[in-house]
């Protein structure tokens, strides 16, 4: 191309900007800032400042605006509107590419193509990032290799050495950090963090910090385990509970103070399945929540709350039953050292893979750790799940050692069974629990 003398020039961008016609680049080297031109198939546009139209050759260095790009931007500092070609280094901005952003220091905003090395920003992409040291705001397809910061995660983020800030589709290997997984996180390696867990970890080799009511498949443990509690109405609250992702959470090895609202109180409450241990409070205005082992968001936790103020029932006068239990051709009378009720508890343990077994056996150690603490002259109310069978026979030499007045209200199966330490029974030997049709034989109402 040759240049012309600046009188020419002059007259040219007068028409130009006269008639809105498009010059070929062909008739000069550099595009000033009101000039617009189309960059045909074989011509090179060295420096524009003003508007390229239409791109189907090449734009050595852009700082103003290449409408349409068909095939190379070398140097972006402006911005390029479309681009189905390849802008090679962009400091500026592309705004919509379906091709390809080589280097990228500044802005991609809409990317349907492929950013090869991203030092900036994508805000958002439907398609590939190659390399990402910068950060991409919102991915919904692919981030091959992220070594800084993907916002929001809809896609695959193929391998992370950084941060994942919100991972709603699949991290396929973390090396960094996934801060709140709602989705699937594939292998978590060693030296590796999930912040906040809502999903599925398939493999843990490194950490899992907060797991909330999510799946690890396979490997490390969560360092602390949340199991998620049914919305509070507007009769009661929470007191010490967890609030995260719209949900109130009980860590499991928490206690958390359930309150009622100011004129109601609860008539009653209580676990299905061996989940937890709740214990109701003498006014009827809290229950106390603790060794929670799954997930009550869905029936597990049953209150029932009135209106009104808690009228306490008359303090029941004990049944004078017989102090022994009736005559068994089964077992002998007791030894003369009677075994502890550590020891007893010890021979009640079950095996660690039966899990309902286990939930069972720390409901009732639950029961037992209540009625040491209970104060004297207090009456212990436990709600016992209607599936359970048989109540261990530690529970009953529990109550019947308290060296002081309590009362223990066994609510359960629609009965209500009131055992003291002076009408509980003494354990005789090979007697392993009780059963609920006998308790309801000695203690029944």
């Amino acid at each position: 191309m040759k240049r012309r003398t600046i009188s020419l020039l002059a007259l040219i961008l007068a028409a130009v900007m006269t008639l809105g016609l498009a010059m070929n680049a062909a008739a000069m080297d550099d595009n000033p800032v009101e000039g617009i031109v189309d960059v045909g198939p074989e011509d090179t546009m060295k420096y524009n400042q003003g508007t390229v139209s239409n791109n189907e050759g090449t734009v050595e260095n852009n700082y103003g605006t290449v409408e349409d790009n068909y095939r190379t931007v070398s140097n972006n500092e402006g911005t390029v509107e479309y681009n189905k070609g390849t802008v090679e280094n962009n400091k500026g901005t592309v705004e919509n590419n379906d091709g390809i952003v080589e280097n990228n220091e500044r802005t991609v905003e809409n990317n349907d193509g492929t950013v090869k090395n991203n030092y900036g920003i994508v805000v958002n992409n439907e398609r590939t990032v190659e390399n990402n040291d910068g950060t991409v705001e919102n991915n919904e397809r692919t981030v091959e290799y992220n070594y800084r910061t993907v916002g929001n995660n809809e896609g695959t983020v193929k391998n992370n050495y950084r941060t994942v800030e919100n991972n709603d589709g699949t991290v396929e290997n973390n090396y960094g950090t996934v801060e709140d997984n709602y989705r699937t996180v594939e292998n978590n390696f060693s030296g590796a963090t999930v912040t906040n867990n809502y999903g599925t970890v398939k493999k843990n080799l490194g950490t899992v910090e907060n797991n909330f009511g999510g799946t690890i498949e396979e490997g490390s443990q969560p360092q602390n385990q949340y199991y998620e509690l049914p919305n509070p109405q507007d009769n009661f609250s929470y007191e010490d509970a967890t609030w995260s992702y719209n949900s109130w959470w009980i860590k499991s090895d928490a206690t958390v103070t359930i309150k009622a609202a100011d004129g109601f109180y609860f008539e009653s409450a209580s676990i299905s399945g061996g989940l937890g241990t709740i214990t109701v409070a003498d006014d009827h205005k809290s229950c106390t929540l603790s060794n929670v082992t799954g997930s009550l968001a869905n029936g597990g936790l049953t209150l029932t709350v009135q209106a009104g103020e808690y009228v306490p029932e008359p303090t029941p006068t004990p049944d004078p039953r017989p102090t022994t239990p009736p005559a068994d051709s089964t077992t002998a009378a007791e030894a003369a050292s009677a075994p502890t009720v550590q020891q007893m508890e010890s021979a009640e343990r079950p095996d660690p893979q039966d899990v309902e077994a286990n939930k069972r056996y720390n409901f009732w150690m639950g029961v037992k750790s209540d009625l040491r603490a209970a104060g004297d002259g207090r009456t212990v109310r436990v709600y016992v799940p209607a599936d359970y069978t048989n109540m261990p026979a530690s529970v009953m030499e529990q109550i019947r050692l308290l060296e002081k007045d309590i009362t223990v209200d066994l609510r359960w199966g629609g009965e209500r069974l009131i055992i003291t330490p002076a009408t509980a029974q003494r354990k005789t030997a090979l007697k392993a629990f009780w059963t609920f049709e006998q308790l309801c034989e000695l203690y029944g109402e």
